[in-house]
């Protein structure tokens, strides 16, 4: 399970800040894990038919019809169908980071425990997919609400207080590379290094370095200017702050290096966003 992608959504460029599909993974070897990724966003499985396995952080976890998952922020993980399940179809949900900090749910300190067997979170994650489907102006409304209800549930009944008792995978380090991420986002205005980051993480600067690659496929440098852009496209689309100001607030020191790096890392320049925006829209 080293071959691991960052998953990035833009989900604030987006009308309603979630993701909603249906999958339906091949059946395969159960010690074989498929699209091992990671992501700043809570993910919310739902299982509708036959039985498999998710992987966080290096444990497996068996999941089966009619049952929730949640995946939180900045995990490893991977799905497998069990060997001798016909089907294994499930939802994902996806739910912006930012969406649950400004309802009160802070997905950086606040936990939900992985599996989930609870009826009423089912239905309501049904209501959701009903939601979805849905048309008219009201839409995004009713898909907001059942999404908050949701979340709701969980977040009252649902929160992991304790530690999981299972191990997980001896030399992982995914605990440092996952307080770097943090640091990283909390301290993004500031001039950050290798060393500090380290110092973050509770490892040698040297070791950092060396399993911050391996885990996340990218330097720390890249994943710095990854996020940096990534925050400033929001603060653009947002509309609130000009381009010198965002870029400011980003980490960035000079203007040309900001336009280098957003265009190379979004496709586009800063100056582009409010025209994007707008296409978004239409």
């Amino acid at each position: 399970m080293d071959n691991i992608a960052h998953e990035r959504h833009d989900l604030a460029l987006r009308e309603l800040p979630f993701i909603l599909n249906k999958c339906a993974p091949k059946c395969f070897d159960s010690s074989t894990f498929l699209s091992v990724n990671w992501h700043e966003n809570i993910e919310l499985i739902y299982v509708t038919d036959g039985s498999g396995k998710i992987s966080c952080d290096f444990v497996e976890y068996p999941v089966k019809k009619g049952e929730l998952f949640a995946i939180n922020s900045d995990v490893f993980h991977g799905f497998s169908a069990d060997s001798d399940s016909v089907n294994f179809e499930y939802y994902y949900l996806i739910v912006g980071r930012d969406f649950c900090r400004d309802n009160g749910f802070d997905t950086d300190t606040v936990k939900l425990c992985e599996n989930i067997v609870d009826s009423v979170a089912a239905d309501l994650f049904e209501k959701i997919v009903e939601a979805y489907e849905l048309k008219g102006e009201y839409r995004g409304l009713a898909v907001r609400a059942a999404v908050l209800n949701l979340l709701y549930r969980l977040c009252t009944f649902h929160i992991n207080k304790g530690t999981d008792a299972k191990k997980k995978k001896k030399g992982s380090n995914t605990d440092n590379i996952r307080a770097a991420i943090v640091y990283i986002r909390e301290n993004l205005s500031g001039r950050l290094t290798t060393k500090e980051l380290a110092r973050a993480s509770g490892i040698s600067e040297y070791y950092f370095i060396r399993e911050f690659k391996r885990i996340t496929h990218y330097t720390p440098v890249t994943y710095i200017n990854i996020v940096r852009c990534d925050t400033a496209r929001k603060l653009l689309y947002e509309g609130n702050k000009n381009v010198g100001e965002v870029a400011n607030l980003c980490g960035f020191e000079n203007m040309p290096y900001f336009t280098k790096t957003f265009k190379k890392y979004t496709g586009i320049l800063p100056s582009d966003v409010k025209r994007e925006k707008k296409k978004i829209k239409k």
